[in-house]
């Protein structure tokens, strides 16, 4: 997936999809694959076809989401706080449509309506807020780049989506996951060859990303994400064994996560962020 965390700003507001739109937009979008302005204009063109407010785009891991992607078509901070709202409070454990579609593990992009009575109390109660959001448009699917989620929330103020705006989007939905893989596949190979160059770039990257780590815990990590095993760090960094296996456990709860894989995919999703601020 591209990782565009930061929020996508757009000037232009349309609060319901027009009943039709210019080919030239989807022109744009395809033209913006792999180019730092894919964000946005993905952004503006899924506003044109269904009326969104919002985007966000996940890469789905296991059942834990991650934001690649986050824009409110008011230019306002808006998908970013929802996204952070929406993860911070692990919501995805009760965000039913998700976890369906996960199961059913297939490639075929639905799009499912979720309005906010139909939510679980939880979704309704952090995500949606009073006057805050109508509902929102999901669609999850497996593409070459990995398990993706889209989620379209519709401003209160702008209304339920219309049927004709839902069946548009159904009809785009092939063609969106097809541009959003494409996109993360291009920029993912690009970007991997130098941040993974070198034990001492990753050891920058980590440092300037601010991970909360020790100097200690950060050399350490640096070596498991350039792919060293525990007796190989012990032997580079002149440490007991024991003592690697103490610091990996320390770095895994610090950062929240299990796995070396994890670590991994933490570090190339922050460095990606930081490249692009």
């Amino acid at each position: 997936m591209v990782r565009e965390d930061a929020p996508v700003q757009e000037s232009k507001r349309t609060t319901a999809a027009p009943d039709a739109f210019d080919m030239g937009e989807l022109a744009d979008v395809v033209m913006s694959v792999g180019c730092k302005d894919f964000g946005s204009s993905m952004l503006h063109f899924m506003n044109r076809v269904c009326g969104a407010d919002h985007i966000h785009i996940f890469d789905i891991d296991g059942r834990k989401p991650r934001t690649v992607l986050a824009g409110s078509i008011d230019a306002s901070d808006k998908a970013d706080e929802l996204s952070h709202r929406y993860l911070h409070a692990r919501l995805w454990k009760y965000d039913r449509i998700l976890n369906e579609r996960i199961d059913a593990a297939s490639t075929r992009r639905n799009v499912v309506h979720a309005a906010a009575s139909s939510d679980p109390i939880e979704i309704r109660e952090h995500f949606y807020r009073p006057g805050e959001i109508c509902e929102r448009l999901v669609m999850c699917g497996r593409t070459q780049a990995g398990f993706v989620g889209f989620s379209l929330p519709r401003s209160a103020s702008s209304g339920p989506f219309s049927a004709q705006e839902r069946n548009r989007l159904e009809g785009m939905a092939e063609l969106a996951f097809g541009l959003v893989s494409k996109h993360y596949l291009l920029t993912r190979s690009r970007f991997d060859d130098t941040a993974l160059a070198s034990i001492r770039m990753i050891e920058e990257n980590i440092s300037a990303i601010d991970l909360p780590l020790s100097r200690r815990e950060s050399e350490v990590s640096a070596r498991i994400i350039f792919g060293m095993a525990s007796r190989e760090i012990s032997e580079h960094l002149g440490i007991g064994y024991e003592t690697v296996i103490s610091y990996r456990k320390k770095i895994y709860e610090r950062l929240e996560i299990s796995s070396n894989r994890e670590l991994l995919i933490q570090y190339l999703q922050a460095t990606r962020n930081l490249l692009r601020s």
